[in-house]
């Protein structure tokens, strides 16, 4: 037995056995042992990151690439960077390096990416990483498409506030500023709410109803809304509704804030009393004066009402007087009261009289009716006074004759009239008596007084 050793490789060596003397001719195909195939697998890069996100302000993440061996030589990886936030200076992030070397010996290294603080609100944003190309290392090579994705957390906020407003009702409309305090990155949109206050849109005065506005996002940003106002005659309070912030379009704006609509009263109400004239001899003694309301007064109210002396006086028995006399008003417009004046019907001739009927003391309400006006209230005198002559005879050669005028009724302030005589059968001419010619005769004005006069005889 013969045998033969052929030498095929450094790494392979073929033993023949039991062949007998000739050729052989094997072909076979082997790397060389400087090549590629006949190196051993080289190192798998991957990418990852310490935190799926941070904070834009000042917020930072690793960012690491991981052999899963160890090289005799260094490994460079180049980073390609997208997502839609902005690497740069003045934009949404930087990164310390986009080339990120492994030592030789190491397994992984890594660099930085560090948020960018601004002053806006914008959404959260995002950085996607990923492996552009891998050198060295001894032939390392990125494991697959590796891609990390991290977010950038915003950290900016803005509120949008409502200015508190004060508008007559007569206005027509109430106009309402929104302010935005901060810069909101591609604007937002919120709703204006209108909930009741003691101003209800039942009570017309205003109209409900829910706004959208449209912030183009600019700090300092105002818009406005306008609020509808209904218009009545009815003396009211200062009435108040509340303007809130119902939804928003967006993340990061606080629409906490409420604003309040003032819809300020410009109406007024004014009580009236007629004036009235009434005989002193009415039937059942007692005028009755009317109190007039022209506007409604909301919640009603009460005056005080009272006499006070003119010409007819309490001292003079003239009528009985009213003292602080309640009238309430329900407060309907056109209401009416009414408040009666008992007076007295004498015999005297006193000529037509008056007193004044007035109000004060406004109660039950804290609106301002006005209760300034009075009224007249005349006692038309219905006595008549007469002056009587009494006949008188005399005696030719008395002088005198004495003729007594008299005064049935009492009259006021009592009177004076002029007496003169005239020719009958007896005449100045013929010498029969001296003339009175308007000699004035005074009377104090009490019933059934007398007073007389001479006259002269021939």
């Amino acid at each position: 037995m013969k045998s033969l050793l052929i030498l095929l490789s450094t790494f392979l060596s073929l033993a023949l056995v039991g062949c007998k003397e000739g050729t052989i001719v094997y072909d076979l195909e082997f790397p060389r042992a400087d090549s590629d195939e006949a190196q051993p697998p080289p190192p798998n890069v991957r990418l990852s990151t310490a935190s799926s996100s941070f904070a834009e302000n000042a917020g930072t993440v690793l960012v690491n690439a991981t052999m899963n061996k160890t090289a005799e030589s260094a490994t460079t990886v180049i980073l390609a960077l997208s997502g839609s936030a902005t690497q740069g200076l003045g934009q949404d992030y930087t990164i310390d390096n986009t080339t990120i070397v492994i030592p030789a010996g190491s397994l992984s290294s890594s660099t930085t990416l560090r948020g960018l603080d601004d002053a806006f609100v914008d959404s959260d944003e995002t950085v996607v990483l990923s492996i552009s190309s891998v050198s060295g290392g001894g032939r390392a090579r990125e494991d697959g498409d590796q891609q990390a994705t991290v977010s950038i957390i915003d950290d900016d906020s803005a509120a949008v506030t409502i200015a508190n407003m004060s508008v007559p009702e007569n206005s027509g409309s109430a106009t309402i500023t929104l302010s935005l305090d901060n810069q909101v990155q591609n604007g937002f949109w919120v709703t204006v709410e209108r909930t009741d206050g003691t101003a209800t849109p039942a009570d017309s005065d205003y109209t409900a109803g829910t706004d959208n506005v449209t912030f183009s996002g600019n700090a300092g940003e105002s818009q406005t809304v306008s609020i509808p106002l209904g218009s009545d005659t009815k003396l009211e309070a200062d009435e108040t509704l509340t303007l809130s912030l119902g939804s928003v379009s967006r993340s990061g704006i606080t629409i906490s804030d409420t604003g309040t609509v003032t819809v300020q009263n410009d109406d007024t109400a004014a009580v009236t009393i007629a004036d009235v004239s009434v005989a002193e001899n009415v039937a059942g003694g007692t005028a009755t004066v009317t109190l007039s309301l022209d506007n409604a007064v909301q919640g009603g109210f009460a005056v005080d009402v009272s006499t006070s002396d003119g010409t007819a006086t309490v001292a003079g028995s003239d009528y009985t007087a009213l003292s602080g006399q309640t009238v309430s008003f329900s407060g309907t417009a056109g209401e009416t009261k009414t408040v009666s004046v008992t007076f007295s019907d004498d015999a005297v001739a006193e000529g037509d009289e008056t007193l004044t009927v007035g109000m004060s003391n406004l109660a039950l309400t804290s609106l301002p009716v006005t209760i300034s006006d009075t009224g007249t209230l005349t006692i038309n005198d219905d006595d008549t006074a007469t002056i009587t002559i009494a006949d008188v005879s005399a005696v030719e050669n008395t002088g005198t004759a004495t003729v007594t005028l008299s005064a049935d009724l009492a009259v006021q302030g009592g009177f004076t009239v002029d007496v003169s005589t005239s020719d009958g059968s007896a005449t100045t001419a013929d010498g029969d008596y001296t003339a009175l010619s308007s000699q004035t005769v005074t009377f104090t004005g009490n019933a059934g007084e007398s007073q007389t006069v001479n006259i002269t005889l021939g």
